[in-house]
């Protein structure tokens, strides 16, 4: 039944491929501004499971910054300056204190969503604030224009994927990078400080995560609603694997995900009779999906989730 549904919807000119393909994009940008974060934070060895409470936390400060007038573009700004200050907090609880990184990243998340709770409650205009214009580069009409109609923050994924190839692929801070994740101890024998580099490993990935979140207040939506990241943070986690710890596949993943969840969002328009719960489940469907099928030569970081002592 279902199929004979999807088959007659496609024969339908209500669908429009364009406007999908607009949607992914605009969807898909939101997750790979926190996969790439949460990718250079992996390739130091720190698995960031705290990314979602960080992405929420980024989207209430942008919104909180517009809402008290500071400027839409301030948010950009501010969302990302919290988000390296959280994922400090976190650094000081997994390398310092030496805490388990999923227990704490588990802990930022539910600490998170009650602080950002409470505030959403006391503060219910944090929905309605000023947010980007949009850019039209092909103008109104035809597929390119609703391929291409997005707010500013959608092309800052370009300059952002691009920063951390350079960073970690021609830079010696990437080479220092990549062996603190691999091969920490050989790293400290050569001189490098295993933890300061995973440190601003994980500050970078706070920044990226912040941008994240102002374009999910600001960008994509005009504020801050309850638990609006809703899951994207794990979804997140998964590109970053799908995408094999490299920026180009792991945006290439995010948009993939992006598709999927656009199809949730243009199913009601093509006529899809299918209930909201099921058709919310399949961003996360096509995670597990994604996992079962290119698992087979995704090989982490050797020394991913695994902490560092120095020898005396």
């Amino acid at each position: 039944m279902i199929t004979a549904h999807i088959v007659a919807a496609f024969d339908s000119s209500s669908v429009n491929i364009s406007i999908l393909l607009g949607q992914a994009i605009r969807l898909g940008v939101l997750i790979a501004f926190v996969a790439l974060g949460e990718m250079v934070s992996q390739r130091a060895g720190v698995l960031n499971i705290g990314v979602e409470g960080v992405f929420l936390a980024t989207a209430c400060a942008a919104a909180g910054a517009s809402f008290l007038g500071w400027g839409v573009w301030t948010g950009f700004l501010v969302a990302p300056i919290i988000g390296m200050v959280t994922m400090s907090l976190i650094a000081f609880l997994v390398l310092i204190l030496r805490a388990d990184q999923i227990v704490t990243g588990f802990g930022i998340n539910l600490a998170s969503i009650g602080i950002t709770t409470v505030i959403v409650k006391s503060k219910p205009d944090l929905n309605f604030v000023d947010s980007l214009k949009k850019v039209k580069p092909f103008g109104d009409g035809g597929a390119l224009a609703d391929m291409f109609n997005h707010k500013p923050s959608v092309y800052l994924i370009v300059p952002a994927a691009l920063v951390c190839w350079f960073a970690l692929f021609r830079t010696a801070w990437g080479l220092r990078v990549k062996a603190v994740g691999e091969t920490p101890a050989a790293a400290d024998s050569a001189g490098v400080v295993v933890n300061r580099v995973r440190w601003q490993a994980m500050v970078a990935c706070g920044a990226l995560v912040g941008l994240g979140g102002a374009s999910l207040a600001l960008g994509q939506g005009s504020g801050f609603t309850e638990n609006m990241v809703a899951g994207r943070g794990f979804i997140a986690l998964v590109a970053v694997i799908f995408g094999r710890w490299r920026p180009g596949l792991v945006v290439g993943g995010c948009l993939f995900f992006g598709l999927f969840e656009a199809l949730t969002l243009q199913a009601p328009a093509w006529g899809l009779t299918i209930q909201s719960q099921l058709l919310n489940m399949v961003p996360y469907l096509s995670c597990l999906l994604a996992l079962a099928i290119f698992r087979r030569g995704t090989t982490p970081p050797s020394a991913l989730t695994r902490p560092f002592e120095r020898k005396r």
